[in-house]
């Protein structure tokens, strides 16, 4: 029988001068090219969007807005 476990672990992300920060915990996707965080929490660090791309995932294109 094949397990399958996700594996999280505490990160500390913060604004680009790292003036704020915030602990969360986060997913590990080992295979992922991007990182992506809550709309919620990029706004309480203050980090704004500066771009709208399209990346191909498992389920389709999406887009992403990148800060």
């Amino acid at each position: 029988m094949l397990y399958r476990a996700h594996t999280q672990v505490e990160v500390e992300i913060s604004d680009i001068e790292r003036r704020k920060f915030k602990k969360v915990k986060a997913l590990v996707d080992t295979g992922a090219s991007l990182s992506v965080l809550p709309k919620r929490i990029a706004e309480e660090l203050g980090i704004e969007a500066e771009s709208v791309d399209e990346v191909t995932t498992g389920a389709g294109i999406i887009k992403v807005k990148r800060g």
